[in-house]
C-alpha cells in the first residue's frame, strides 16, 4: 500500500513539476545556442537579443523550479494533502499515520533530488551548445587530472563523496520533516495555520542553532593543522550525520503524533 501511496503523489506532483523541469533544460539548451555566436566573436544585435531573452527566460525558470518544488512538495504535497480537504479521504485508507508520513517524506525526497539534476543537467545543456567539445573535454581530464593524481587522493575523495551524500540525504530529510512537523503544530492555530507553521519552524531553527553551537563536533572545537585536518574533517561529516539523524527522528515522531493522536482537519 505504501508503493501505492508514493505512486499516487508522485504522479500528482509530476503532472506540474515534470513539464516545468523540462521547460528549464529547453530554455538552457536555447541560451547555450543564443551565447555561441558571442563565443565565436560573431556576435550581432539579434544575437544580443536572443541572448537578453534566453537569460531572463532561463532565470525566471530556474526560479521557477526552486519555488514551485517547494510549495508543490511541502505546502501542497503535503498540508492540502492531508490537513486540509483532501486529508479526510486520505485518512480513511486503510493505511497507517507512519505510511502517510514516509509517502510524503519519500516523495518530497525524489522530487528534491529530480529538482537538483534538472539544474545540474541544465548547466550542461547550456554548456554543450555555447562551448566547442573540445574546450569542454579538455576542461574535465584536466580537472579530473587535478583531482585524482594519486590513489591515496583518489581514495579520500571517495570517502569524503560517500559521506556528504550521505550528510545530504540525512539533511534533506531532516529538513522535511522540520518543516512537516511546524505544519502540523502550527495547524492547531486554526485561524492562522500557515502563520503558526513560520513561526514554529523559525522557533526550531533558533533551537537548532543555540544546540548546533555548544556541540563538539563545532568546527571552532577542531584544531585544523596539518595531518589532523582530513581526520578532522571526517569527524565533522560523521557527526553532521549523526545530528541530522537524530532530528530527523524527533521530526518524525513529533508529525506522527500530531497526525495520529492531535489531527485537526480544516
Amino acid at each position: 500500500m505504501l508503493g501505492k501511496l508514493f505512486k499516487y503523489d508522485f504522479k500528482s506532483t509530476g503532472r506540474i513539476l515534470g513539464p516545468l523541469y523540462c521547460a528549464l533544460l529547453g530554455a538552457a539548451l536555447f541560451l547555450g545556442f543564443s551565447v555561441r555566436p558571442m563565443m565565436s566573436d560573431s556576435m550581432r544585435w539579434g544575437s544580443y537579443a536572443l541572448t537578453t531573452v534566453g537569460s531572463v527566460l532561463y532565470g525566471f525558470l530556474m526560479a521557477a523550479v526552486i519555488i514551485i518544488t517547494l510549495i508543490l512538495v511541502l505546502y501542497s504535497g503535503f498540508y492540502k494533502s492531508l490537513l486540509g480537504s483532501e486529508g479526510y479521504l486520505r485518512f480513511s485508507l486503510p493505511v497507517s499515520t507512519g505510511q502517510q508520513l514516509a509517502s510524503k517524506t519519500v516523495n518530497a525526497m525524489v522530487w528534491f533530488l529530480l529538482a537538483g539534476i534538472a539544474v545540474l543537467a541544465s548547466f550542461m545543456f547550456f554548456s554543450v551548445p555555447a562551448f566547442s567539445y573540445t574546450e569542454l573535454h579538455d576542461g574535465f581530464v584536466s580537472l579530473f587530472n587535478s583531482l585524482l593524481n594519486t590513489a591515496q587522493v583518489r581514495r579520500e575523495i571517495a570517502v569524503f563523496s560517500g559521506q556528504i551524500l550521505l550528510v545530504m540525504i540525512a539533511g534533506g530529510v531532516s529538513f522535511v520533516l522540520k518543516v512537516f512537523a511546524s505544519i502540523t503544530i502550527g495547524n492547531e492555530w486554526n485561524a492562522h495555520p500557515i502563520f503558526g507553521a513560520v513561526l514554529v519552524y523559525i522557533g526550531i531553527s533558533i533551537v537548532e542553532a543555540l544546540i548546533s553551537s555548544i556541540l563538539p563536533y563545532h568546527m571552532r572545537a577542531i584544531n585544523f593543522t596539518n595531518a589532523q585536518t582530513v581526520s578532522a574533517m571526517h569527524a565533522i561529516l560523521w557527526g553532521t550525520l549523526a545530528v541530522s539523524a537524530v532530528t530527523a527522528a524527533i521530526f518524525y515522531s513529533i508529525t506522527w503524533y500530531m497526525l495520529d493522536r492531535r489531527l485537526n482537519l480544516q
